[in-house]
């Protein structure tokens, strides 16, 4: 599709974006500024169109072009509000977050957010929360996209306008017809859409102190999010209703772009100076997009799961739109009961997710590589170096319950004539086991290597190369650097499976990685000596190997009077836990400790004060797992509300975490042991 840039900008504007004469034509040379349009002119157009639609409200070309100016004047940043919530305009909002008064045009952009002194972004302290965002997008966004809506429901199949050379600065003229007005319609009903789906989910949170986080390197998703906003992510009490809406627009979206569609193809005007035509070698594309379209309407009209095909036509994949929106008799999903396992970056532990099917949103999901296949971008999937040892046969039997690394998750990838399908990474004690599957039995006379780098710089590095010509090993690493020979019994080829071991002595490091976590980038390679042979490459710097986490999750500190029902959860699915047992010891007398067990018992009869509640948790093979958590209990005289409570929870992090970095150093030590001794108050 071809468009003209400057008509885009306010055509299909998607963002939050003196008398008053009576006349479009003085408002299309203000709004267009003979091609080179700015926020004072979009203004001053703005207010002739309003007062040609008030003079005369069936007047298309009016009705129009004050349609096309309503979102980007959003911008408007002489309008006045009254500082606090609720948000009232754009300009409050832009304030509020710390982004510089000037330059906020927005065909010419400068305006920027303020920085610290080391250049990282911050915002002002009284900054509102998400909350308060998403209901701006309600109470501000969406009237105005129904005001939209309104002056383009005047118009009509017969509607055409002419944009002069002159008025867009281009080489030619563009003319818009009642096809771009359906498209238009069909953007701002997404728009919409996409506004309630935002706004049925608790999103609040402390923007600040996330800022904050982030700019010191030490945000934690699972514990500065997920473990602190106990709502978040859960559909709000409006959130069914607001889901409802999210589905209706979406099927006026579809109507829309249908009949936009419609219109379009069946055009015999000379359409070269269309603002937005289907190119010929689009139609087949296009024509997917329409069936996908469809399949998305009756899913959600018929209640049925929607089979959408990609847009290059390779595949089929299924969705199940009722359980996004919801039905009558069926809740929208609770996106928080899939949240997966998040590292201290910001990475996803491989095997995390507690369903993959997104409580069957994406019905073929069944498995976590399933659902990585299916996502459009990219994930930061991060996997556990699992603790097992490994024989060196050749044979992927012991390797069972060890991910695979795909070569989906590299950063770059060179396949040639020995193409690797995946890999696996293990370890014990003495050893960094490595396998590659290759697509076909191994060729002798290749050579086969695997790498694995520490991205933080603390050990060095491990590699491991197989040359079966010459029946040899190597394996090298550390610094300095070391080099030795092994034997047959350090690697394994039988078809299609190779695998070797590289000792950890050789980064003495390596094996002390129970101090913290190890971040790995791994590497494999597989490379003839031949010429004609192409070599395969992957290099996974993108996808980490850290150690396994904690399997199981005791939950946030909290706050309670008198009992507390505990909530005990592995963090892994494919981990299966036979036994849950809890001691939770009061800090000021042991009188009051209590045991419980089972994944969620509850707990009653306690008494005011401390306690640390420590989970351990035991699967079928025997293995213990443990997680702790803080739990402030207040009297039942009510002489502590619920929000003092909480805010005891927050004073007693805020008491061992004393330098604010959100991490346990040296001075955090020695605190430790002077509240422990009673040294401190």
């Amino acid at each position: 599709m071809k468009k003209n840039a400057i008509i885009c900008v306010c055509f299909l504007m998607q963002l939050f974006v003196a008398p008053v004469f009576a006349d479009v034509s003085r408002g299309r040379s203000e709004l267009f500024n003979n091609g080179d349009p700015n926020m004072p002119g979009l203004l001053a157009a703005k207010l002739e169109f309003e007062a040609a639609v008030q003079n005369n409200p069936n007047d298309p070309a009016a009705n129009f072009f004050l349609a096309i100016t309503r979102l980007p004047a959003l911008m408007d940043n002489s309008a006045t509000y009254t500082p606090g919530p609720p948000i009232e305009n754009v300009r409050e909002l832009l304030d509020s977050f710390g982004i510089s008064a000037s330059g906020r045009d927005i065909f010419h952009w400068s305006a920027k957010s303020s920085k610290d002194a080391e250049g990282k972004p911050m915002i002002p302290a009284n900054a509102p929360s998400t909350g308060a965002i998403q209901q701006f997008l309600v109470s501000v966004l969406v009237p105005e996209i129904d005001a939209v809506l309104a002056n383009l429901s005047v118009l009509d199949g017969n509607f055409n306008i002419i944009l002069s050379a002159t008025e867009t600065g281009e080489d030619h003229q563009t003319e818009i017809d009642y096809g771009d007005i359906l498209l238009f319609r069909a953007a701002l009903y997404a728009l919409k859409a996409d506004t309630y789906e935002i706004s049925a989910y608790d999103t609040d949170v402390d923007s600040v102190k996330i800022l904050e986080k982030i700019n010191n390197g030490i945000l934690d998703i699972t514990d500065d999010l997920f473990h602190l906003y106990l709502d978040l992510l859960t559909p709000l009490p409006t959130g069914k209703s607001l889901a409802y809406s999210a589905k209706i627009n979406t099927l006026s979206a579809i109507d829309s772009y249908m009949a936009a569609s419609d219109f379009i193809r069946n055009e015999t005007d000379d359409q070269s100076d269309d603002l937005i035509t289907i190119d010929t070698e689009e139609l087949a594309r296009e024509a997917r997009f329409r069936s996908s379209l469809t399949e998305v309407k009756d899913s959600i009209t018929e209640k049925r799961i929607a089979a959408i095909t990609s847009h290059h036509g390779s595949r089929t994949d299924r969705v199940d739109f009722n359980r996004l929106f919801g039905t009558d008799s069926l809740n929208p999903v609770n996106i928080r009961n899939f949240v997966p396992l998040f590292d201290g970056r910001g990475h996803i532990y491989q095997g995390s997710f507690p369903d993959t099917t997104l409580g069957g949103l994406l019905p073929d999901c069944t498995t976590e590589s399933k659902l990585l296949d299916f996502l459009p971008h990219y994930l930061p999937i991060v996997f556990p170096i699992q603790e097992k040892t490994i024989t060196m046969d050749g044979n992927e039997t012991d390797w069972q319950g060890i991910p695979r690394i795909m070569a989906k998750y590299a950063k770059y990838t060179e396949n040639g004539s020995n193409k690797i399908e995946y890999a696996r990474v293990a370890k014990d004690a003495e050893y960094i086991y490595f396998m590659w599957k290759l697509q076909y039995p191994y060729t002798p006379g290749v050579i086969l290597s695997f790498a694995c780098f520490d991205i933080d710089g603390r050990y060095g590095f491990l590699s491991g190369t197989i040359d079966s010509s010459t029946s040899s090993y190597t394996s090298s690493g550390g610094f300095p650097y070391e080099n030795e020979t092994g034997t047959s019994s350090d690697y394994g080829i039988v078809g299609t499976i190779v695998e070797g071991r590289v000792p950890l002595r050789l980064s003495p490091g390596l094996s002390q990685y129970q101090a913290g976590p190890l971040r790995l980038s791994l590497g494999f390679r597989a490379w003839a000596q031949d010429p004609n042979v192409t070599d395969d490459y992957i290099d996974f710097r993108k996808i980490l190997a850290v150690t396994v986490p904690t399997v199981v999750d005791a939950g946030p500190d909290r706050s309670v009077i008198d009992s507390v029902t505990l909530d005990g959860r592995s963090r892994f699915p494919g981990k299966n836990i036979i036994s849950w047992n809890w001691r939770l010891t009061h800090r000021a007398n042991n009188s009051f400790n209590r045991t419980a067990t089972g994944a969620n018992p509850t707990v009653s009869g306690l008494a005011p004060g401390f306690y640390d509640v420590t989970l351990t948790a035991t699967d079928d093979t025997g293995k213990s797992y443990s997680d702790s958590m803080v739990l402030v209990v207040g009297d039942t005289t009510g002489l502590y509300t619920q929000e003092e409570l909480n805010q005891a929870v927050l004073n007693e992090r805020e008491k061992w975490d004393i330098n604010g970095d959100g991490r346990i150093g040296l001075e955090e030590a020695i605190r430790a042991l002077q509240i422990t001794s009673g040294q401190w108050p």
